[in-house]
This record gives structure tokens, sequence and C-alpha cells, in this order.
């Protein structure tokens, strides 16, 4: 055991994290960021707009160009964006409400194309008939195995009563191709697509489904807890996997047309917020919080596995805030670990951002200005000295109902690697 602490000691004390750059909006608070091949960064807001996107050259904090303008005093703006896995277009979707009657709410969504990098111009733009709200920050997302569909996820207002709705699009058309209402009282609570576009997992609050995108087809429904707060949900790329729950994490495989549970975790006191497999379909990371004591717990999984490989467990609750486990994100080969928290107040060690590798475990930590709402990263196995990852969230905490907001880029330097080749 000693010799495995002087290995990661070795290590850490080899390798570094690092800023590149930041940029903050005084208004605008981000939900989402994303890689765009290997030379941009999108970046999208949730509230006080404007703007609702950004699109950023990784090397530099200034936007390229923003979407969005200054809505009426009276409205209230959520908004989502979604970007192709080309880079060649974004698509936006904006919910505002009338902060005099929280029922008069309108849903609209927008595709923009990119033409090498310059500002997007409007293609179409569709408007949810009625009363409608963006509940989620994972609205709108591509989808098929080339991202010429589109999926939006709305919650229609019938009667001061709330029902999801999908919607699918093709990238040509601003007609549905296609809806499906959910169970009434719920809300589009989240989604998220496999990578080759071909399901998405729908969360309605109480319920969740896995729906095939090409084939227009439910192929699984669960009621997963009575409980109001949300759980959490994550679907492998190559489609055959998917890790579900609240108090208990369930894992399933997918046989045939269906999916079937072969494993359930739990973490007796802990709740699931977050989950991951990674690309090569040997790892699960696993994101858990004690809502008592405000306890964070990583676990690493070989896929399968009854016991975790690494568990890296945070230090007890230290200000008045309440921390959880808000973003993460896994390097392809599962290797590295990107994990968001929602923080603690200021000056106080919650950190933000922390840095996991799958054989040392914790290897760097940062504290941003608030909650990390989204996550990314670069990462090539082949050059193990190029990592970059990129956190976009508030400059608050998530309770503080705060404005602003702040995306951060870092980089990994290998210094070991580094001497090495300039010999």
């Amino acid at each position: 055991m000693n010799f495995f602490f002087l290995l990661a000691f070795l290590f850490v004390s080899l390798c570094s994290c690092e800023v590149i750059w930041k940029h903050t909006e005084t208004a605008a608070v981000y939900e989402d960021v994303r890689y765009v091949k290997p030379h941009n960064i999108l970046a999208a807001t949730k509230s006080n707009p404007p703007p609702t996107a950004q699109y950023f050259d990784v090397d530099s904090p200034t936007p390229e160009w923003s979407l969005g303008n200054k809505p009426p005093a009276n409205l209230e703006i959520n908004t989502d964006s979604a970007a192709s896995r080309a880079g060649d277009r974004v698509a936006v979707a904006v919910g505002s409400y009338n902060i005099n009657d929280p029922y008069e709410q309108y849903a609209n969504l927008t595709l923009y194309k990119i033409e090498d990098g310059k500002e997007p111009k409007a293609r179409w733009s569709f408007q949810v008939p009625g009363y409608c709200e963006v509940w989620t920050n994972d609205a709108v997302a591509f989808g098929g195995h080339d991202d010429s569909l589109l999926l939006f996820f709305v919650t229609r207002i019938v009667n001061n009563v709330r029902q999801p709705r999908l919607y699918l699009f093709h990238v040509a058309s601003s007609s549905p191709l296609y809806h499906h209402d959910f169970v009434s009282t719920e809300v589009s609570e989240d989604m998220e697509v496999s990578l080759d576009g071909s399901f998405a997992l729908l969360n309605t609050g109480k319920n969740l489904y896995i729906f095939d995108i090409v084939n227009k087809a439910i192929l699984f429904h669960d009621i997963v807890s009575k409980k109001t707060t949300p759980m959490y949900m994550s679907i492998s790329d190559d489609c055959r996997t998917a890790i579900y729950g609240y108090e208990i994490a369930h894992v399933m495989k997918k046989e045939g047309n269906t999916f079937k549970s072969v494993q359930n975790i739990t973490n007796p006191g802990f709740v699931l917020t977050q989950a991951i497999i990674s690309k090569d379909n040997h790892y699960l990371y696993v994101g858990w919080v004690d809502f008592r004591s405000s306890f964070i717990r990583i676990d690493i999984y070989e896929l399968f596995a009854t016991k975790p490989v690494y568990s890296y467990r945070t230090p007890q609750k230290l200000g008045k805030y309440q921390n959880w486990v808000s973003a993460l994100k896994v390097s392809d080969d599962g290797r590295w670990a990107i994990v968001g928290c929602a923080g603690n107040t200021k000056g106080l060690h919650a950190p933000t951002v922390l840095v996991l590798e799958k054989q040392m475990g914790f290897v760097y930590n940062y504290t941003t200005q608030g909650t990390v709402f989204s996550i990314d990263l670069l990462y090539d196995s082949q050059m193990t000295d190029y990592l970059k990852f990129v956190t976009a969230g508030g400059t608050h905490h998530h309770d503080e109902n705060k404005k602003g907001g702040e995306i951060v880029q870092f980089r990994y330097v290998n210094e070991n690697r580094n001497k090495k080749q300039k010999k």
C-alpha cells in the first residue's frame, strides 16, 4: 500500500494542470459547453441572455461570435444549444415566460448553419403551438447516424397541466416528422443521446424512457422513484449499456430490441447524481452525494464489476450551501475523469473541479467562482501529455440564484514526458 501511494506521489509531482484562459459574463449563466472539432468551443447559457450561445477559438477567451438578443423586461429566458458532430450546424432552443403569468410560456427552436467558423445563419425556426416551456438544459440534440435528425424535448402546458412532448425533425425542414406525448403532470427533465445518434434516454422526473430515434419507437420504460429529486441517466457510446437511478444505480444491457437490467449498485445513504460509461465500454464512473452531510463520492468500476477499483470521497460540508457532483466527463479510454461540483461558499475548501486518473486516483483540484454545470475534454491516448478540458457554470453557487457565468479552460502537462522529448 505504501508503494502505491509513493507511485501516486511521483505521478502527481511530474504532472501539472494549469488554467489557459477564463471568460465571464455579468448576467448570463452557462449551462452547457463542448468542444466542436479540436479547435473550437461552443457554449450555451440557461438564463439571463444575451448571449444564448457563443463560439470560441480554443486559444482565446474572446468569443468569435455570440447569438441572442436582450429579451423584453417582462420575460425570463431559458436556453439550450447543441452542435452537430461535424461542427457545421448549431440548434438553439429558447424558452420564455411572462414573469407576471407563470403559465404564459413559449418554446422556440432555431437551426443555424455554420460556414468556416463565421457567425451562423438561421435556416429555419419552429415554435411549439400553445403554451410550452423549455424545462431542461438538455432540450435539444442532434440524432441519426449522420446528425440529420434533431430532437426537441419540451413541456407543454394544457389547461394549466404540464405534459412532456418529444419532437423529431429532419434538419432540412421545420415541419416535425414525429412527436410523442408522455405522462401528464410531469416535465421534460433530461435528455441524453448516444454518440452514434441511435437512441435517446428521456427523463420526465419519475419515469425513464429509451427512445429508438431512427425507428421512432419507445424501447424501454421504467418508473424509477416516487421521490421528487431528479434521477440521473447515461448511455454508452455503442448504445448497448445504460445506467440510471436515484438511490439505486441500475445498469442495463441491450438484448434484442429492448434493454434488461443486469446489475444494481447501491451506496447506503448516498444518491446518484452523475454517471458515465467510457467509450471503450470498460469503465463506469459514478458520482454520489450524501445530502445529509454533503459528502461527495466518485467510484470507478470495471463495467459490471461488483466493487469499485477506486473511490474518492470529499471532505464534509464546510459552508451553508449544498455540494454535489454536478457534471462528469471521461476520456474515451476511461483513463481520465473530470468532475464538476456545485461547490460551496467562497474561501472554503470545497473545490468545484476535480481531476481523477483511473490508476492513481485524485491528481488535481480547482475552485471556480461558482457551480460547474458542464464539462468537456480533448484527449488523445497516444499523446499522454495532451489533455485539455473546459468547464462552464455560474459565478455563484446554484442555491444563491444570482446572475453571471464563467467558462474556464485547462491544460494538463506531463512534465516528465516533455523533458524526455527535449533531450
